[in-house]
């Protein structure tokens, strides 16, 4: 059988890296709570930070190119004739890597304890680490072709069959890693009289130091259109 190839081509040039810039400063700690008075409580510590995200278009991969698309065809076909027809759209190239990680988080303050009374405050919460510079999403896969087919004087062994499926989107780029977590403060603690209780610790902030900021992958490409059309 007479084969017709009308792939389009894949993209192949990844997108470019982000740059390669130091971590941010680790941001600044909660401050610690004021100490209570006799019947006073002790006030909370203060929360900590949030990391820096790096995950800017500055710092993030680029896109990578998009697969080109199938070629269209006009297809005459006449008597007993077989043609397989493949056009398949081009796959999309990767995107690039964000390498630029983020930024780790402050501690929360500790709580103010209390000197008579008095309830310990609460701790501050750690704050969140910050995100990484996110990859670069993948290229758009290319679609499939188009054909224009047309019968002439059909009679039976007349046959054109296609395959005119999407070109795959590109992979995301790997993204680089976040900033950890800041702890959380200690609770202060009660008063010594009477039943002064001690104050909760503050929560940890999120850690993303194992989480990557990947890209998306690219989209798929659409499925090509064949028109049919019998002509006397």
């Amino acid at each position: 059988m007479p084969q017709l190839i009308l792939n389009g081509a894949d993209g192949t040039k990844a997108g470019d890296d982000g740059p390669i810039n130091a971590k941010p400063a680790t941001a600044g700690n909660g401050a610690d709570g004021m100490v209570g008075n006799w019947f006073d409580n002790g006030t909370d510590g203060g929360d900590g930070g949030q990391g820096v995200n790096s995950a800017t278009v500055v710092n993030n991969g680029k896109n990578g190119e998009d697969g080109k698309n199938g070629s269209g065809a006009l297809i005459i076909v006449q008597n007993l004739e077989r043609i397989d027809v493949i056009g398949h759209g081009g796959a999309g190239a990767s995107g690039g890597l964000g390498r630029t990680p983020g930024g780790d988080a402050g501690n929360g303050g500790n709580g103010g304890k209390a000197t008579g009374f008095g309830r310990g405050g609460n701790g501050g919460n750690g704050g969140t680490g910050g995100m990484g510079a996110q990859g670069g999403p993948g290229g758009k896969g290319g679609d499939g072709s188009r054909l224009e087919i047309r019968y002439r004087a059909l009679t039976v062994g007349a046959v054109v069959t296609w395959d005119l499926a999407p070109g795959r989107g590109g992979a995301g780029g790997i993204g680089a890693f976040g900033g950890a977590g800041g702890t959380g403060g200690l609770g202060g603690s009660g008063g010594p009289y009477s039943f002064g209780a001690n104050g909760n610790p503050g929560s940890p902030g999120t850690d993303r130091t194992n989480r990557r900021n990947d890209g998306n992958r690219g989209a798929d490409g659409q499925y090509g259109t064949a028109n049919v059309q019998y002509v006397p």
